[in-house]
C-alpha cells in the first residue's frame, strides 16, 4: 500500500509478505546399512512473514527553514516449517534447529545466578557448591541434564528501525540518523575470557567470593573447572545507535563568482557516535566479535563544483 496525505506532506508505504521456501539443502540421515551416514537433499522448509513500513513527512518548509523526517520499520517472523529428521538438538548451543522456531537460536542451559552461602544443601543436590554457576532445573527432576536446555534467544532481531531527520537553514544543512535493532541475542567469547583457575592475572571480573556475593561470575578455583561457561557468553543485545550526524554549509553563489566556482560546500560528519544498550563493553552491532571493532569516525569534507 502506497499513500500520501495532506497534499503529500506525509507519504509512505506498507508492505506485507509471507515467503515460504522449500527444497532447502539439508543433510538427510540414512540407515547404517548403506555405509553412508548422511547425504545432502533438497528437503528443508522455512517461512518468513513480516511487515515493512516507510514514512516520509515534510514537517516545516518555508523560504529559510525546512525540516523533513524519514522513518523505516521492519518486523520479520522467521520459523522452520519442517525438518526431514525431526528437531536437531546439537551439542553446540549455536547449531540447534527446532520446528516452529527461528533458524538461528541459542539453545542452552539457563543461568539464573550463582549459588550463594546458605544454599549449600540445595546446591549439593546438583553437584555444585556456593560460587558455582546456578542453572535452572526446568523440568524439576532434581538434576541438570540435556533436558534442561531451552531457547535462550534468537540471533536475528525481532524488529529493526531507522529514523532520519534533515534540517536546512539558509546555507546550513544538518542530518541526524538513528538506527535500532531490538530483540536480538549475541554470544561473545569476551565474557568467557577470564581466568577460571585464578592462577594468573586476567581481566577485571566481578567474581563470586564469600565477601562479594555477586551473581555475575563464578568463583575462581585452581582445582575445579567451571561448568556451563557458555551461559556466561549470552547477552540480550538490543540497541539504538546514533549512526550519523552531518553538519554542512553551502556558500552562496555571490561569494563564489570571484573564484569561478559553481558550488562549494564544507561539512563535518560523525559516524557511530553513541550506542544506547545494556552492553557497555563493546558495540553490540559487532555481534560480540571483539577483534573487529566498529570505529567511531569523524570526517571533514569539501564538495566543489566547477
Amino acid at each position: 500500500i502506497d499513500f500520501g496525505l495532506i497534499k503529500s506532506r506525509v507519504s509512505g508505504s506498507i508492505d506485507y509478505y509471507n515467503a515460504k521456501t522449500d527444497d532447502l539443502i539439508f543433510p538427510y540421515t540414512l540407515p547404517l546399512s548403506t555405509g553412508v551416514t548422511t547425504v545432502n537433499r533438497n528437503i528443508g522448509k522455512t517461512q518468513n512473514k513480516g511487515v515493512e513500513l516507510s514514512l516520509t513527512s515534510h514537517n516545516v518548509k518555508n523560504k529559510s527553514f525546512s525540516w523533513n523526517t524519514n522513518l523505516t520499520f521492519a518486523r520479520n517472523n522467521e520459523k522452520i516449517v519442517s525438518l526431514p529428521n525431526g528437531n536437531v538438538i546439537a551439542d553446540d548451543y549455536r547449531e540447534s534447529l527446532i520446528v516452529g522456531q527461528a533458524a538461528q537460536i541459542y539453545y542452552d542451559y539457563q543461568k539464573i545466578g550463582i549459588w550463594q552461602l546458605g544454599e549449600e544443601e540445595q546446591a549439593a543436590q546438583y553437584g555444585a557448591e556456593p560460587g558455582d554457576i546456578k542453572i535452572a532445573d526446568l523440568n524439576n527432576d532434581g538434576k541438570i541434564d540435556a533436558f534442561d536446555r531451552t531457547i535462550i534467544g534468537q540471533r536475528v532481531p525481532k524488529w529493526t528501525a531507522g529514523l532520519s531527520n534533515d534540517f536546512s537553514f539558509k546555507g546550513f544543512d544538518l542530518n541526524i540518523m538513528l538506527v535500532a535493532r531490538v530483540g536480538q541475542w549475541i554470544s561473545s567469547d569476551y565474557y568467557a575470557k577470564y581466568k577460571r583457575n585464578g592462577l594468573e592475572n586476567g581481566a577485571k571480573i566481578d567474581y563470586w567470593t564469600p565477601e562479594n556475593p555477586t551473581n555475575e561470575y563464578p568463583r575462581p578455583n585452581a582445582n575445579k573447572n567451571s561448568n556451563y561457561v557458555t551461559t556466561l557468553t549470552e547477552r540480550e543485545a538490543s540497541y539504538v545507535k546514533i549512526r550519523n550526524i552531518t553538519l554542512g554549509y553551502k556558500f552562496p553563489s555571490s561569494a563564489l563568482s570571484k573564484l569561478k566556482l559553481q558550488s562549494l560546500r564544507v561539512y563535518v560528519s560523525g559516524k557511530n557516535l553513541h550506542t544506547f544498550s545494556s552492553l557497555k563493553d563493546f558495540d553490540p552491532e559487532g555481534e560480540g566479535v571483539i577483534d573487529q571493532p566498529l570505529n567511531r569516525l569523524f570526517v571533514f569534507g569539501l564538495n566543489v563544483g566547477f
